[in-house]
């Protein structure tokens, strides 16, 4: 058995969001969109919602992390859903 580490696991986030911002957040959108969009219909939203709150989300866990004022203590991935449902 082996461990398969997740797209988002153990990263820097800092450095890849000052290096690579459009790549880093690519990648996080490809991986936590489906699940906020997925939410949001099962709450009588719709895509054009989901997006919209996806990407306030995706805006606060950027200045966040930039700034050096995030500690995550769980996943992007649930830290995001938990914005979002909020």
């Amino acid at each position: 058995m082996y461990f398969v580490p997740s797209l988002l696991a153990d990263i820097d986030w800092r450095h890849d969001l000052l290096t690579n911002r459009e790549q880093t957040l690519e990648r996080v959108y490809a991986k936590v969109y489906p699940m906020v969009l997925h939410y949001v219909k099962e709450h009588g939203g719709n895509a054009d919602d989901a997006k919209d709150i996806f990407q306030e989300a995706l805006i606060l866990f950027y200045e966040k992390v930039v700034h050096d004022q995030l500690v995550l203590t769980a996943s992007v991935s649930t830290y995001l859903m938990g914005i979002c449902k909020n």
